[in-house]
């Protein structure tokens, strides 16, 4: 019953890539990415808010989906891929790396992310 869920979800997904609302997170370390269209907000020590600069897909295909998120001294790629994947939420339809920085290191995150509608 789950998996046929899922299924649908990723085929509703696949269809509808416009959809650029998403919840995203992961736990190690724990950190949090709402993007809502062109804002976004990155959560891990403290509190990042951003503008989507730029979105765009694999060549010829719907996903993977790559969000350029930027502040005033930081930027952040987003990718986000159709599969499952698991967090301390739960099961999440949408696999998420997150390359970020923190001062002059760089960070990847991963994680999943659920649509939010």
């Amino acid at each position: 019953m789950i998996r046929a869920f899922l299924t649908a979800l990723i085929a509703s997904l696949a269809t509808n890539a416009s959809a650029e609302i998403f919840r995203c997170e992961g736990d190690t370390p724990s950190w949090r990415l709402d993007l809502t269209g062109d804002n976004a907000t990155l959560q891990m020590i403290e509190r990042l808010d951003l503008k989507l600069t730029q979105s765009t897909t694999a060549e010829g295909r719907d996903w993977p989906r790559a969000f350029t998120l930027e502040s005033k001294r930081d930027t952040t790629i987003a990718l986000i891929e159709l599969g499952r994947c698991r967090t301390s939420r739960g099961v999440g339809p949408l696999r998420a790396h997150v390359m970020t920085q923190s001062g002059d290191a760089p960070i990847l995150l991963t994680g999943c992310c659920w649509p939010v509608q």
